[in-house]
């Protein structure tokens, strides 16, 4: 079993990673897109569980983009072989039905 950590490190609280100039999606999208490619890449796994997958909305720019990403995200690994699986998180201010679609059986 492998595990693809992509949550921030204690050296993130420990430095001024904030943005003030660019937005997060534009400084972290693809380096993040890239990183997950990566490790799927390099364990070419039959399972993938994405917890959560709401997590990936702040590395986009609107819904609209949110949802383009995850559903090319489940797309590649199904082309991969992999099974997908994720969970959501939804907030009261945002809720994460738009995430329903993307079951696929």
């Amino acid at each position: 079993m492998s595990f693809l950590d992509l949550s921030p490190g204690a050296e993130s609280f420990l430095t001024d990673d904030s943005y003030e100039v660019f937005p997060t999606e534009e400084v972290e999208g693809e380096e993040t897109r890239q990183r997950l490619r990566d490790g799927i890449d390099e364990v070419n796994p039959d399972r993938v569980f994405v917890d959560p997958v709401s997590h990936l909305r702040h590395l986009t720019a609107d819904d609209y983009d949110f949802r383009k990403q995850v559903t090319a995200l489940v797309e590649y690994l199904k082309g991969e072989g992999a099974t997908v699986i994720f969970s959501s998180q939804a907030v009261e201010e945002r809720e994460d039905a738009d995430l329903q679609f993307l079951s696929d059986g």
